[in-house]
C-alpha cells in the first residue's frame, strides 16, 4: 500500500573535527639599523594570532601571522620594541569532506623563549596551539504527517546553522597627540579593541557599528625614561554580505582587531605630533535560523501491519549568543626596587568552560603586565598570572550537553597605587560567543504498510472500559488497542494525551 506522506527536510550541523595542534614559532633576526643595541631584553611577547581557515575537500588548511615584540632596554637606557611577522600553514586531515563548512579558530601562546645572540642578533624559540573546531551542514528529511497511519509526533525546535561570512577591512586615520603632549620619539607599544554599539540585519546584508579603542604608548622625542600614553576612539562601520540572511535571523556579530600599524609623522620643524594609524579589522558574521519540526517517533496502522524505518537525527539549538560584560579587580603586590608604574595591560589565555550547580562558569588565566621604573631610574618588566572564573549569566540552569566556544576581549586596563609596595589592577573583559544544546533525536524517515497482512479484529466490540493509571499517554493505550488517540480524547472529553491521575477511561474501536 503506497502511503502519502508529509516530509519536512532538517537540517542537521554536526561537530566533525574538534582538537588543537601545535605550531612552532621560530625565528633568528637582525635589528633594524634604526634600533640602537640591545643592552637588556625586557620581554618577548606574541600578538594574538589571527588564523585564517579554509577546507578543500577532507583537509583542513589553516594560515595565519605570529606577530612578536621584543621590548629591550637600549643605549642611553631607553625603552625599544622590535616587531617580527612569522607566517605559518597547518593543513590538518579529516575524516571526511564536510559541506559548507563553519570553521573556528583561535590561536594561543604555549611558550616563547627569546635570547640576544649578540647585541644585535636575537633567537626566538616557541609555540602556539591552534585550536580548531569545524562544524558541517547537511540535510535529512524526516516524516511529519502521513494517510491512513497513527502518527506520534514530537515538536522539536533546533537551528538551522545557515553560515558564516567574515570581511576584512581597514580604518586609515590621522591621529593627533593631545594638548601638552611631547613629540613623539618612538611608538613603545599600541593595542587595539572593538566594542559593537549596534547591528542591524536586512535581506541579504548585516550592516555592524562599532568603535575601535586605540591605546598608544611612546617615548618623547627627547629621550630619557618619561613614558607618554595616549587614548583614541574612533567610529567604525561595516556591511557585510551573507547569503541566506534575512529578519527572521538570529547573527552572531563579531568586530576583531587583526593588526595595528602606526607611523609618526614630523611636521613642517620636524616634530611629530601626529601618527598615521592604519588598523585592520575583520567583521564576523555567523548567521543562525530557528525551525519547528514535528518529527514523527512512533507510528502504528488500525487495519494492517506495518514497519517503519528511523535514524537518530543529530540536532544543535542555539540557546544564547552571550554578549557579557565583566571586571576583573584585583590586589597586587609590586616588586620591592619598583618605585614607578609606568604602563599596564592584559591578556586572556586557557579559557575553558563547565557546569557547576546548574551554573555555566568560564575559567580563564589573565596575565597583567606592566612596564614599571626601579628606584635607580632604571626600567624593569613585570607580570602576574592569575586564575580567575566568573558565571555565565545567560546560561543558568542549563545542562551538560552544550556547545560554547567563548572569546574574550580584554577591552581596557587601569590601575591605581593602593598603598605602598601594592596597585590595584582592573581590567574590563567582554566575554562573546554562541552557547548551543547538542541532541540526537529518533526519527522515522520511511513508512510501509503490508495490506496482505490485516490486523484481526472483533466487529463485535465497539468500545471498551479501561482504568488508566497516573502518567499513562494515550498513545500507548490507543495502540495497545489498535484505536485511535483522536477518538479517545473526543469520547472522554480529554484536552492532553497525558493522565494526571487514576481514571476510567471509554476505548472506542475505529
Amino acid at each position: 500500500m503506497e502511503l502519502l506522506t508529509n516530509k519536512q527536510t532538517v537540517a542537521i550541523n554536526e561537530v566533525i573535527y574538534d582538537s588543537a595542534v601545535e605550531q612552532p614559532v621560530e625565528c633568528d633576526v637582525l635589528l633594524p639599523d634604526y634600533c640602537p643595541d640591545v643592552v637588556r631584553i625586557l620581554k618577548c611577547m606574541v600578538a594574538p594570532a589571527d588564523v585564517a581557515a579554509h577546507v578543500e575537500g577532507d583537509k583542513l588548511t589553516m594560515d595565519g601571522i605570529a606577530s612578536i615584540q621584543v621590548y629591550y632596554v637600549g643605549e642611553e637606557s631607553a625603552i625599544r620594541c622590535v616587531d617580527y611577522k612569522v607566517p605559518y600553514s597547518k593543513i590538518v586531515e579529516l575524516k571526511s569532506p564536510p559541506a559548507n563548512p563553519i570553521i573556528n579558530c583561535t590561536a594561543t601562546v604555549s611558550y616563547l623563549n627569546c635570547r640576544a645572540v649578540n647585541q644585535r642578533r636575537l633567537d626566538i624559540r616557541g609555540a602556539l596551539s591552534i585550536s580548531c573546531r569545524v562544524i558541517g551542514r547537511r540535510e535529512e528529511e524526516v516524516i511529519t504527517s502521513a494517510d491512513s497511519v497513527e502518527l506520534k509526533c514530537r515538536l522539536c525546535d533546533c537551528t538551522d546553522l545557515v553560515g558564516q561570512q567574515s570581511r576584512t577591512f581597514s580604518v586609515r586615520e590621522e591621529l593627533e597627540l593631545g594638548y601638552g603632549k611631547p613629540p613623539i620619539g618612538s611608538i613603545i607599544r599600541s593595542e587595539a579593541c572593538c566594542n559593537i554599539t549596534d547591528y542591524k540585519v536586512v535581506t541579504g546584508k548585516v550592516i555592524i557599528k562599532g568603535d575601535l579603542n586605540l591605546h598608544v604608548l611612546y617615548q618623547g622625542q627627547d629621550g630619557g625614561n618619561q613614558l607618554q600614553t595616549m587614548e583614541y576612539t574612533l567610529p567604525v562601520s561595516q556591511i557585510v554580505d551573507v547569503d541566506g540572511v534575512d529578519e527572521d535571523c538570529i547573527c552572531d556579530v563579531r568586530l576583531q582587531v587583526c593588526s595595528v600599524s602606526l607611523e609618526p609623522r614630523p611636521d613642517g620643524n620636524g616634530e611629530c605630533i601626529t601618527v598615521a594609524g592604519d588598523i585592520t579589522l575583520n567583521a564576523v558574521v555567523r548567521v543562525h535560523r530557528p525551525q519547528s519540526v514535528a518529527m514523527a517517533e512512533d507510528c502504528y496502522s488500525t487495519k494492517y501491519e506495518c514497519t517503519y524505518q528511523a535514524r537518530q537525527v543529530p540536532t544543535m539549538r542555539l540557546e544564547h549568543c552571550v554578549d557579557q560584560n565583566v571586571m576583573y579587580k584585583d590586589t597586587m603586590d609590586l616588586p620591592e626596587h619598583v618605585s614607578a608604574v609606568l604602563d599596564t595591560w592584559s591578556n586572556v589565555s586557557g579559557i575553558q568552560t563547565r557546569m557547576a550547580d546548574g551554573r555555566m562558569m568560564m575559567d580563564c588565566k589573565i596575565t597583567v603586565s606592566m612596564f614599571t621604573m626601579d628606584e635607580n631610574q632604571q626600567l624593569t618588566y613585570f607580570d602576574r598570572t592569575v586564575d580567575y572564573e566568573t558565571p555565565i549569566e545567560e546560561a543558568a540552569g542549563m545542562g551538560d550537553n552544550f556547545l560554547f566556544d567563548p572569546s574574550v576581549q580584554v577591552l581596557s586596563t587601569s590601575y591605581s597605587m593602593s598603598g605602598s609596595g601594592q596597585i590595584e589592577v582592573r581590567c574590563d573583559l567582554k566575554i562573546c560567543g554562541c552557547i548551543y544544546t547538542m541532541c540526537r533525536k529518533h526519527a522515522i524517515c520511511e513508512i510501509a504498510v503490508d495490506e496482505e497482512r490485516p490486523k484481526k479484529c472483533d466487529p463485535t466490540v465497539g468500545l471498551y472500559l479501561y482504568r488508566a493509571s497516573k502518567g499513562e499517554t494515550l498513545w500507548d493505550i490507543a495502540k495497545h488497542y489498535n484505536t485511535s488517540t483522536r477518538y479517545i480524547m473526543e469520547e472522554n472529553g480529554l484536552t492532553d494525551e497525558s493522565l494526571d491521575d487514576r481514571r476510567m477511561l471509554i476505548i472506542p474501536m475505529v
